[in-house]
């Protein structure tokens, strides 16, 4: 999250157009942007919103460089900034739960509380840079405390519930991470549907978000945030690995690399299992924590196989 790397991006993006007039279009004169890229600074986030809205690509691709800008894309953003302000604060507020307090938020983000507070009563957006840590802090896209639509949003929906318990994951590599208030979260969409820990499931839906679950930015760092999911599961097919019926597992969208424990789907029934993949022969061989169940041996070349995405945590919430 830096200056220079911003103005690379935005740099690209021009395509040898000049400043003068990428500053005519967004309404921001060309001294304040050449004074900013000449500094390697991030400037105020309504011109960063306005480069975004140009040029059809997410806030926080500019400022954190995410490649996957093509989607979803920002098609328009409110043009009453007073109000984009207003609404900005307002889901800020409105994610600090439990402990977490202004002071709290404003050590997140390297500001001063008197700071974070000016902003708030003058109803004043931070820079760019500052924003996203603000929505790093709370576990949400600078998209969404700008506009608040989700990436995995349908038009119009509000974000959902966030689910406030002590909650302990466990991970493949056998590590275990216990919440505690104040840590540094995200928040990953809980799918309607399920997956199988068994026999499979038809029909793996993960159409609607029914709630929102906090997980430790450590445990999935190294993944894109918006690719992250979670779904209950069922069945016992893999409690050797500590996965039961009810839990909910994890898993990043879209990321196979390696070994490991994923969600696959077969025809019409979701699984999650251990896949083992064996480039020479084009196999996959799906393992079950369980000896009841035996290992199955499928062609990698079956176009009614997918692998959905690795599981990366899982947890024992079994919610009412």
């Amino acid at each position: 999250m830096n200056g220079n790397d911003f103005w690379k991006r935005v740099t690209e993006l021009m395509n040898g157009n000049p400043m003068k007039w990428l500053a005519e279009e967004i309404g921001v004169s060309v001294n304040t942007l050449n004074s900013c890229k000449q500094r390697n600074v991030i400037p105020k986030l309504e011109a960063v919103r306005e480069i975004a809205k140009l040029y059809e690509v997410p806030l926080d691709y500019l400022v954190e460089g995410n490649d996957d800008y093509h989607e979803p894309t920002i098609k328009s953003f409110p043009k009453d900034g007073k109000n984009t302000a207003v609404d900005f604060w307002k889901r800020v507020k409105s994610l600090m739960t439990g402990d977490l307090t202004q002071t709290w938020l404003a050590g997140k983000i390297g500001a001063t509380s008197h700071m974070l507070s000016q902003w708030i009563m003058r109803d004043s957006i931070p820079r760019a840079d500052k924003a996203q840590k603000i929505a790093d802090a709370l576990g949400v896209t600078v998209e969404y405390l700008v506009t608040g639509k989700e990436p995995y949003s349908d038009e119009g929906s509000r974000l959902p519930q966030t689910i406030d318990s002590n909650i302990t994951y466990l991970t493949p590599n056998q590590r275990e991470y216990s919440l505690s208030t104040g840590q540094h979260v995200v928040n990953i969409p809980i799918y309607t549907g399920t997956v199988s820990a068994g026999l499979g499931i038809d029909v793996f839906d993960v159409g609607d978000v029914q709630f929102l679950i906090p997980v430790l930015k450590d445990v999935v760092s190294q993944y894109d945030i918006n690719a992250l999911a979670g779904v209950s599961v069922t069945g016992d097919s893999m409690i050797n690995e500590n996965i039961n019926h009810g839990d909910y597992v994890i898993f990043a969208r879209g990321y196979i690399k390696g070994n490991g424990i994923y969600v696959i789907m077969i025809g019409d029934e979701a699984y999650v299992k251990q896949v083992d993949f064996d480039p020479i022969d084009h196999e996959i061989t799906l393992y079950s924590a369980n000896e009841m169940y035996p290992p199955k041996v499928i062609s990698a070349e079956r176009e009614d196989i997918r692998v959905v995405g690795k599981v990366v945590a899982w947890t024992h919430l079994h919610l009412k």
